[in-house]
């Protein structure tokens, strides 16, 4: 939905990134890389429907909730991790979608 979307990402270090959106998709997740560098990837969420989901407990309302604040930041164009805590690495492996 937001897939190119260029926005400002802050790490939970406070550091800034120009970064952009490769996807947001409700049921598989998003996935944001350093616009500069594409192999550096910032922040991946993985929904239900992804292959790669652990379906835990709690996993599910969890993950809604954390796609709200990812969306509601790609939106208004800065994603803050400073300032709320949104667990999880990003990897090329851990990423619903890749470059």
């Amino acid at each position: 939905m937001f897939e190119g979307k260029r926005i400002k990402y802050i790490s939970p270090s406070g550091k800034e990134y120009n970064a952009m959106v490769v996807s947001c998709v409700k049921d598989i997740g998003v996935t944001i890389v350093n616009a500069d560098d594409s192999s550096q990837y910032l922040r991946c969420l993985v929904m239900k429907n992804a292959p790669n989901f652990w379906p835990g407990k709690g996993e599910i309302t969890k993950t809604r909730k954390m796609f709200t604040i990812l969306r509601k930041g790609i939106i208004n164009g800065i994603v803050d991790r400073s300032l709320e805590y949104i667990g999880g690495f990003a990897s090329s492996d851990t990423c619903p979608f890749g470059q």
